[in-house]
């Protein structure tokens, strides 16, 4: 499997916090049963969505406004009400008169029972995050966290990845990238 590569970008000094929501490449598709004309709109929907907020489309649906392509245009993030309502906050349905569809989402990477660890190289000294020290794991999530202490000490740019050990003893490389450190002192912007 090939890591996901993403580059982050770190200020020298502050917290730093990254919340990574980790999908399979499978797509589930669940039937809407009704688009509610609500501001924000509302969909009602028997979505099983694994988290409070997580990455959707729709296809389908009688209003182009609301469709996109899962393949070339960027997800919506959706907001679960309950069991069978989801919310999309940055569209108004007042006026949007549309019914049908798909509620289109990728399956989360389920990491009960893993062990973690984020490694950042090549900026003095190697810094380590690992489960309850720096990152947290669940059902398709990955949350990092390094102190200001942390990154304080990070003087250069560097580069990280992030291991997962899964159960059956299985060591995957899920995600890896550069990091650029900034400096605030040397920045007037911040």
């Amino acid at each position: 499997m090939q890591p996901a590569h993403l580059d982050l970008v770190i200020t020298q000094g502050m917290t730093w916090r990254q919340p990574l929501k980790i999908m399979q490449p499978v797509y589930e598709y669940k039937p809407i049963t009704s688009i509610n004309q609500t501001a924000p709109i509302t969909l009602t929907v028997d979505h099983q969505l694994p988290l409070p907020q997580w990455p959707v489309w729709i296809e389908g649906s009688t209003s182009s406004e609301l469709n996109s392509d899962k393949t070339r245009q960027r997800f919506r993030m959706a907001r679960t009400i309950d069991a069978n309502t989801i919310e999309l906050n940055g569209i108004n349905g007042h006026s949007i008169k549309a019914s049908a569809g798909y509620l289109v989402y990728q399956l989360p990477v389920d990491f009960e029972g893993c062990t973690a660890s984020m490694v950042f190289t090549g900026s003095g000294e190697d810094t380590e995050l690992t489960l309850g020290a720096g990152l947290e794991l669940g059902n398709g999530f990955i949350n990092a966290t390094l102190t200001a202490e942390q990154t304080a000490a990070m003087a250069e740019n560097c580069s990280y990845s992030l291991l997962v050990t899964h159960p059956n003893g299985d060591k995957i490389k899920w995600l890896c990238g550069e990091v650029t450190v900034h400096d605030c002192k040397d920045d007037r912007s911040c």
